[in-house]
């Protein structure tokens, strides 16, 4: 777990300083505009090999596309807007969080933090066996088991997390669960509405892993090997979430567009309890 740790902190400073060489340089520039996620206007630097979703860095903050676009919806639905009226100029750093409304995002290294003005309101995690409450914000959470109360968040926010989990179905329960009435989960997963859900892989007896495919692996900020793409995500996914007591809508951007590069994202609604 120590060395789980010691990655994820050089990890961030490695995004840090390649993002600082790219700023000092002007390399790598690919579109210029306002974040959604810090509120500045920024240079959004893309890297090589990788899709606009999973590129285009703020020079500001380091957000990507994927994650300015849960910062775009987040922001509009904590201002009282939703999908169909959105304010595509807002940012998280502009809007004021009520003090009643608590926020969960399921990843340490998510620049979602930075852009909230009120800390007090979100608190984040990763899985790090054997470890509960890291500090005041963040904890160790196995998606499959959350140790919140039922009930106890507005929001829950993810983004490329859910295909790497061995019983997702089981994790969208527990989203359920721990968010109140009426929240959301604003989040991402690779998806290809052509095909159906595919598994690829799932636990088997002594937490050993069956692998129903050949393993593929995304790469992970707590791990050097990556992390095991577990489910792949179709055109049965929406139904599949309605029966757990969401109602679920994606917004997509085109793969033309300067600040989020074809980025898409999916907002479900808690509208009934999952028993």
């Amino acid at each position: 777990m120590r060395m789980k740790l010691l990655i994820l902190v050089a990890k961030h400073f490695y995004k840090k300083i390649r993002l600082w060489v790219f700023k000092l340089f002007k390399i790598h520039v690919h579109s210029t505009g306002p974040c959604n996620v810090c509120g500045r206007t920024s240079d959004f630097y893309q890297r090589k090999n990788l899709n606009l979703a999973n590129t285009l860095e703020c020079g500001n903050c380091c957000s990507i596309s994927r994650y300015r676009l849960i910062a775009l919806m987040l922001a509009n639905y904590l201002n009282g807007r939703d999908i169909r009226s959105l304010d595509m100029s807002l940012s998280l750093s502009q809007v004021k969080i009520d003090s009643n409304i608590t926020i969960y995002d399921t990843s340490y290294l998510s620049p979602i933090y930075r852009g909230i003005k009120n800390k007090d309101a979100i608190i984040m995690s990763e899985y790090l066996p054997h470890r509960k409450k890291m500090t005041k914000n963040f904890y160790s959470e196995d998606l499959q088991n959350l140790s919140f109360p039922s009930g106890s968040f507005d929001y829950v926010i993810s983004s490329e997390v859910f295909e790497h989990v061995l019983d997702p179905w089981k994790g969208f329960s527990e989203v359920n669960r721990v968010l109140k009435m009426g929240g959301y989960h604003i989040f991402t997963v690779p998806y290809d509405e052509n095909s159906s859900t595919v598994k690829r892989a799932e636990k088997g007896q002594n937490d050993i892993v069956n692998y129903l495919l050949p393993p593929r692996y995304h790469k992970d900020p707590l791990s050097l090997s990556g992390s095991l793409v577990v489910t792949e995500y179709g055109s049965d996914f929406i139904e599949r979430l309605e029966a757990l007591g969401f109602t679920t809508v994606v917004y997509r951007t085109s793969h033309g567009d300067k600040i989020f590069g074809g980025a898409f994202t999916f907002i479900s609604k808690k509208v009934s309890e999952n028993i």
